[in-house]
């Protein structure tokens, strides 16, 4: 009860307005923006300039949010309500777990440590995939690790099914293979048909995988290609994307997050404190993690989730919340150790276990916001509010062109099917692909076209809205016409003509 408890208290009231600014861009709204297209032709893409071009992301999170979006949920919330509801089903489902299979005491005590982990309360009301993606690794993790213990065929089964379906989520996921294969070794000691468990386990793993491969092949026309293929071309590959050169780099901004020291602008600024951990989770999930090497059906399973965690350190991009899938798999080891401490050990290891436990319960030390965060944050992200103001001042007028400093996809998904969002700058979060050109040539092309088909253009600036104008220039004959504008240098105009 406690832990929903502040699981309620973290995402409610939804919709909170002060997180819908769909950040980090270009992941949150390009999941936004492919459930609006799935719900509305059912192909996920992303549509800018008036085209559909493939997502950079996988289909996985859109398709959880779509059928909210069909049932009237608004487009801004609905992110969230998935996001809040993947926490609820994952905090069941390392209460059920610990329920089953260590007792009542360890599964609450699971539950407890999941939901005061400040990672799950960040990513519990962030627009992300994380969560989703976690209740399918977990799942799989879980049962893997019941499959080494027990040896039962249909345990082994729909772990790799489910670590394959999490594969639909983030394509990172695919690491956790690893475990469906040292499963498959620690076990062949102990079945009887080793080859039947090895060919089935082995296609549950492939069908799994089967879902995001087709999605990839409709949108790419390759199921081994990725949207980072078509917009950023420099990460399209995973020699490109992971190299051990940057496992110094990723280490030391853990270390620095554990022991509150790091304020990087990540997931964790935009909807949280700054910081994804907190030291005493550190200590009590080393001195678990020691005390379960001991015990050997959970060696080979551990194997392979260090080796998740290894190429997770090894991606060229630092933010922890990459290692949320761990944070479950961390809460259902340290709870069914504990207990175990708690119940077996000297009395002096007891009293240390519980000042862990508790510290890291009450967030002791807590991550705090230093007073220097707000100026790590882009002017827009300050207070984000405002952006929908803007946004639903252009409602009432008549669909047109949107020329956008802020993410076009995003956009579009608000304004609905009528309208056409476009780059306003020549610096935006597409201008790497080879595939998709729009400058100051292409702007003003379209420009020519709405004006001759008569219908209206408009542009909105999150910020800098008077370069935005002047880099956006009108056509001859034409001036841009200020409608509305904001405290944080924000605006919208409408292009006119001069006669």
């Amino acid at each position: 009860m406690a832990a929903l408890a502040i699981l309620v208290a973290a995402v409610w009231p939804l919709p909170q307005p002060a997180f819908f600014d769909y950040a980090p861009t270009p992941d949150a709204p390009e999941y936004l923006a492919g459930a609006v297209s799935l719900a509305h032709d059912g192909q996920h893409a992303i549509e800018i300039a008036g085209e559909k071009y493939p997502s950079r992301y996988p289909i996985g999170f859109s398709a959880a949010i779509a059928p909210f979006l069909a049932c009237g949920v608004e487009p801004k919330q609905a992110p969230f309500v998935v996001s809040a509801l993947a926490g609820l089903h994952l905090l069941i489902l390392v209460f059920a777990t610990l329920w089953i299979c260590v007792g009542s005491t360890a599964a609450g005590l699971g539950a407890l440590l999941l939901a005061t982990t400040p990672a799950f309360v960040v990513l519990a009301r962030a627009p992300m995939a994380e969560l989703t993606a976690s209740l399918w690794t977990t799942a799989g993790v879980v049962l893997c690790f019941v499959y080494v213990h027990r040896g039962r065929l249909w345990q082994g089964t729909i772990g790799a099914l489910f670590l394959g379906l999490a594969t639909i989520f983030r394509l990172g996921n695919l690491f956790f293979a690893p475990i469906v294969l040292l499963s498959l070794l620690a076990v062949r000691g102990q079945v009887k048909r080793p080859l039947l468990h090895t060919t089935v386990i082995l296609l549950a793993l492939a069908a799994g995988c089967l879902p995001v491969l087709l999605s990839q092949w409709v949108a790419l026309g390759d199921p081994l290609a990725t949207g980072y293929a078509f917009w950023i071309p420099d990460h399209a590959s995973i020699s490109s994307s992971f190299g051990f050169s940057h496992l110094f780099d990723n280490l030391r901004y853990l270390a620095r997050d554990f022991a509150q020291l790091e304020w990087k602008t990540t997931v964790a600024t935009y909807y949280g404190t700054g910081s994804y951990f907190g030291p005493a989770s550190l200590v009590i999930l080393a001195l678990c993690l020691g005390r379960a090497l001991r015990t050997p059906c959970f060696r080979w399973p551990a194997i392979g989730v260090a080796a998740y965690a290894l190429m997770m350190l090894a991606y060229f991009f630092q933010d922890a919340r990459f290692f949320f899938a761990l944070v479950p798999l961390a809460a259902v080891l340290v709870a069914w150790q504990s207990v175990e401490m708690l119940r077996s050990s000297t009395r002096p290891l007891k009293v240390v276990v519980a000042i862990l436990l508790g510290l890291h319960c009450l967030g002791i030390p807590g991550p705090g916001l230093p007073s220097e965060l707000p100026e790590l944050l882009a002017p827009s992200q300050r207070d984000p509010t405002w952006r929908f103001e803007l946004i639903d001042g252009l409602r009432d007028k008549p669909p047109g062109l949107v020329f956008s400093t802020f993410s076009p996809p995003y956009g579009k998904a608000l304004l609905g099917e009528s309208w056409t969002v476009s780059p306003a700058r020549d610096v935006h979060d597409y201008m790497w692909s080879s595939e998709f050109v729009f400058r100051g040539p292409e702007r003003q092309t379209q420009m020519r076209k709405f004006v001759a088909a008569g219908n209206p253009i408009y542009l909105v600036a999150d910020v800098e809205f008077a370069a935005a104008l002047a880099e956006t220039a009108p056509l001859d004959g034409h001036v841009w016409i200020t409608l509305s504008t904001t405290g944080n240098d924000g605006g919208t105009a409408e292009l006119r003509s001069q006669d």
